[in-house]
């Protein structure tokens, strides 16, 4: 299965409408709703021309995981990461190389550090954020526990 992380562009509207509906069906907005999980929004998002960053992990024209830094564009050093999982392809480390190429991306704007929300009960992804590095807040926000990493310090592991 081929495999590419691309920023969102103006051609993968119907692919990201298509992963948003996935979404909304499988009923992982509780967990993953930073903004309206519509067409009219991917349309948007496909449009968007700012200093904040959308992703999508790709097999052909299939969206298989969608990323975002967010917060650039209100004057935040520190930007706020999201990501979402096909269900199909959770469980099998794609979330964890994205996350480490939305880490990349971020240390290439210059972000020292990223945050993130999750909710407590989202157990598998408050164990992969505390695997990757993530330190949580012990205050909550929106009902969700905020974790930072130091992107800048972030060692790269492993024979490449």
């Amino acid at each position: 299965m081929p495999l590419e992380f691309k920023k969102i562009n103006s051609e993968m509207g119907r692919p990201l409408a298509r992963f948003f509906r996935h979404l909304n069906k499988s009923r992982d907005t509780q967990w993953f709703h930073p903004h309206p999980l519509t067409s009219l929004q991917a349309k948007k998002i496909c449009a968007y021309r700012g200093k904040d960053l959308y992703y999508a992990a790709m097999n052909q024209d299939h969206i298989l995981a969608y990323g975002m830094l967010r917060g650039w564009d209100e004057g935040w050093k520190t930007p706020s990461l999201g990501i979402a999982m096909h269900q199909d392809v959770r469980r099998k480390g794609l979330a964890k190389a994205f996350m480490h190429f939305l880490h990349a991306a971020a240390r290439a704007k210059e972000a020292r550090e990223v945050r993130l929300k999750v909710h407590p009960e989202n157990v598998h992804a408050v164990m992969l954020y505390a695997s990757i590095g993530y330190r949580f807040r012990k205050k909550m926000e929106d009902n969700q526990i905020v974790g930072f990493m130091n992107v800048r310090a972030k060692k790269i592991e492993g024979n490449f």
